[in-house]
């Protein structure tokens, strides 16, 4: 047994250490990832560079609201201050280039934008500070209320000591509340935040947007909590960015972490580039509103990207059916090239459990997690004689509506980057959630692949649907159930090499069988359904990524489609 294995990302398995041994130009270079999840820590181990020495994260984007402030009208300044959106009497900086001397204000409560893993820290070390103060005045009060010489006074402190002693019992907090001020240097928005809750900006640092300036704050020093910022509709938003859990740090540390020092740090696509996009903030409960969802997919477009990878999953009631799994498919995949991978659950081992939408979309590829016995005696110092298979969690196909489910396996465990507000760079991860960017991580190595060697720079993405069927082709056995292989990088490379030329490998062929519901598939799973003899028709549409009716359907002008699209990506207001 070793531990911590190396490296602490599995990459044998899927044929990814040979590859790039072979390759070591083709590691995710030249990509462009979405991490659709619950938000990048910008300080975290690893996420700083590219393997070739690009800025790791290119941008953070906050798709929750979570991060929205409202900022005030336009005011002027008086004597260098600024009536705060607090109450507080703001001192800028004399040193803020402003030509138009024209600002804004707004608030922020901490609370609503700090990880929740820190937050109880937050909480507690306030709370002893606010204890201690409350407990040396009703200390002050009970020493003067000893003092024979108290006199008339001696009922007002009585009341004193009474009210002291129900604030200590019905002490809540709720936290900081940040004066926030936006101002237009000429060039670009910035904006500066009062984290210390004085007013005082005479010193502070007026940070601008990230992808322009990549600059960091803090929120707190003390417990490590750093933001970004983002600037909409002409500054009357800002949007302080934060990650809500840590979950999005450890899928990406999976996927395109990258250590010059340590290479046995690395994830599986070391020179590939993310764009953090959070849509999971946790004043949500885990519910993630339409329209996080939408601004989510304008930044896919925004930004161009070659993949996406997400792991936030739900359960639906009807698989491959709604506007946001539509947007997906028609504008993500199909008219923008983006590959898609997520999830699939891990409600396992029971048949149909799997969920959306990596579990329940037939174009979005849905990963379930592998292991082999190496694994798991390095991660979890027990030893195994089953052999590789599909950890008992993660959910399994076939959908409801027949289609597969789970498209293809990928090591479900590893050893990943921690947000440094955790106080731990490193911890072990299990799930679905961390099968998707291992895999996610292997295509970005088969798209830098297909950039340098086919493609040769002239800019044009790869089919989706090519890679599918690549990856599909190539998967390697193992003996699960129903049938689905385990990812092969250098196989699946071989296979686009070998049919580059074959236009047929840009087709995804849909099935439709009559059945009740959309049946994508065959699939007779009660009693009744085998109980005798049934005659089904099968449908076959060949689906061509290059296909017009990827814009709309009998649209011959495509100017229906030109505004549609306006509309479905056009919002007044953001989630605030």
């Amino acid at each position: 047994m070793q531990y911590p294995p190396t490296p602490h990302v599995p990459v044998d398995e899927t044929q990814v250490s040979a590859f790039l041994a072979k390759n070591p130009a083709y590691d995710g270079r030249g990509t462009l990832i979405a991490v659709v999840d619950s938000g990048i820590d910008p300080l975290a181990h690893g996420l700083q560079v590219t393997s070739d020495g690009k800025r790791k994260v290119v941008d953070y984007i906050d798709c929750s609201g979570a991060g929205d402030v409202a900022m005030s009208n336009p005011m002027k300044a008086a004597d260098g201050t600024l009536p705060g959106a607090t109450g507080r009497t703001l001192k800028l900086n004399p040193q803020w280039l402003n030509p138009t001397d024209t600002w804004r204000v707004g608030m922020k409560r901490m609370f609503d934008i700090t990880p929740i893993e820190v937050l109880p820290k937050i909480m507690r070390a306030r709370e002893t500070v606010l204890k201690r103060d409350v407990m040396r005045l009703k200390n002050d009060v009970a020493a003067r209320l000893d003092d024979s010489e108290a006199g008339d006074n001696r009922k007002e402190l009585e009341v004193q000591r009474d009210m002291l002693d129900v604030f200590d019992r019905q002490y809540c907090d709720f936290g900081p509340v940040f004066d926030c001020v936006v101002f237009h240097d000429g060039e670009q928005w910035r904006a500066a935040i009062d984290t210390s809750e004085t007013g005082d900006l005479s010193e502070a640092e007026a940070l601008g947007a990230y992808k322009l300036t990549g600059q960091v704050g803090m929120l707190s020093r003390r417990f490590l909590v750093p933001y970004t910022l983002n600037f909409y509709d002409q500054g009357q938003i800002l949007s302080i960015v934060t990650c809500s859990i840590d979950h999005g740090t450890g899928v990406a540390g999976i996927l395109a972490a990258y250590d010059p020092d340590n290479a046995q740090n690395n994830g599986v696509a070391p020179g590939a580039q993310l764009v953090s996009i959070q849509v999971a903030g946790y004043r949500q409960n885990g519910n993630i509103p339409i329209l996080s969802r939408t601004l989510a997919l304008k930044t896919l477009v925004d930004y161009n990207v070659n993949l996406m990878v997400t792991s936030i999953i739900s359960y639906v009631s009807e698989p491959n059916f709604g506007h946001n799994i539509d947007l997906i498919n028609q504008h993500i995949i199909r008219k923008h090239r983006c590959i898609a991978v997520a999830a699939i659950g891990n409600d396992g081992p029971a048949l149909s459990t799997v969920m959306s939408p990596g579990g329940t979309t037939d174009w979005i590829i849905g990963a379930g997690a592998y292991y082999t016995p190496e694994q798991i005696k390095d991660l979890y110092a027990m030893c195994s004689d089953a052999g590789e298979a599909a950890f008992n969690f993660s959910s399994r196909g076939p959908a409801t509506d027949g289609s597969r489910g789970v498209d293809i396996y990928a090591p479900g465990c590893a050893i990943t980057t921690n947000p440094a507000y955790i106080g731990s760079r490193k911890d072990i991860v299990q799930g679905t959630s961390h099968a998707a960017p291992n895999l996610c991580g292997c295509l970005a190595l088969l798209v830098s692949a297909w950039k340098q060697e086919v493609d040769k720079g002239a800019g044009n993405k790869v089919s989706p649907f090519r890679i599918r069927n690549a990856i599909m082709a190539t998967a390697r056995q193992f003996g699960d159930d129903l049938g689905v292989g385990l990812v092969q990088t250098t196989d699946a490379w071989e296979f686009l090499k070998k049919h580059a030329g074959r236009a047929s490998e840009d087709v995804f062929f849909e099935f439709r069988i009559s059945m009740p519901g959309d049946a994508h598939g065959i699939y007779l799973r009660d009693l009744e359904d085998s109980a005798t003899p049934r005659e089904l028709s099968v449908a076959v549409q060949a689906v061509h990524i290059d296909d017009p009716l990827a814009e709309l359907d009998n649209d011959m002008d495509e100017a229906y489609a030109e505004e549609t699209l306006k509309r479905v990506y056009s919002f007044d207001m953001r989630v605030a």
